[in-house]
């Protein structure tokens, strides 16, 4: 039986433990997606289109077609 538990390695345990640039770093990340949804939450559905709608009517149209004027 002594064989077994001398044959038998303990291994130690490893930590892994971040750095304080690591762990600054999540916690602006997390900071961060906090302010993302808040602001995503405090515009309904409505809102949002609405303001999507706007910024439709005042930008050009990029997408129409040029006139060609052929000079024969």
């Amino acid at each position: 039986m002594s064989d077994d538990a001398s044959s038998a390695e303990v291994k130690p345990i490893r930590v892994v433990t971040k750095t304080e640039a690591e762990l600054k770093f999540e916690a602006i990340q997390k900071k961060r997606l906090e302010e993302k949804v808040e602001k995503a939450a405090r515009r309904s559905h409505k809102e949002r289109v609405a303001e999507l709608n706007r910024k439709l009517e005042e930008m050009t149209e990029h997408y129409d077609i040029p006139k060609v004027i052929c000079l024969v």
